[in-house]
């Protein structure tokens, strides 16, 4: 992000939790961005037992995207967040950044070798920094206004 930063002469980073899960939803309520039918995910995300074939990540808008026009949110590769794992707020909290700190990171959205419910909107797994997996990359955002 650094470098593309510097690149782009604008601030880039990877989305926190909260925003990855905003942009995820675009605006929808349901397990899925599209609605609560996971048999719809082929449609939308590439994921374990998909009939199309794919058994790798699928290339870059090969499926649907949400209502906001973005790709790839569901399905495919999990993408890392900018946010640590923690236990979520107790009260309702809006935009939370979450820990200061800790040893595992959050990725979101699930990947080409999780089942469909592994693949909803609200679900997170959690990484250490340093591993490198053949189903997890991320997306960068534009820190500029």
């Amino acid at each position: 992000c650094r470098r593309l930063s510097s690149e782009l002469k604008m601030p880039i980073s990877l989305p926190t939790e909260a925003q990855w899960e905003y942009a995820c939803r675009a605006g929808s309520t349901t397990l899925y961005y599209w609605g609560d039918d996971e048999n719809s995910l082929g449609q939308y995300g590439n994921y374990n037992g998909h009939d199309d074939g794919h058994d790798k990540t699928a290339p870059v808008r090969s499926y649907k995207p949400n209502a906001w026009g973005l790709y790839d949110m569901t399905g495919n590769v999990n993408e890392w967040t900018l946010s640590w794992y923690g236990n979520y707020p107790k009260s309702k909290a809006m935009n939370p950044l979450g820990p200061a700190s800790g040893s595992h990171r959050v990725a979101r959205g699930g990947s080409w070798v999780y089942e469909p419910q592994y693949c909803r909107s609200s679900v997170r797994y959690d990484y250490k920094p340093e591993v490198h997996y053949f189903d997890l990359g991320f997306r960068v955002i534009s820190l500029s206004k």
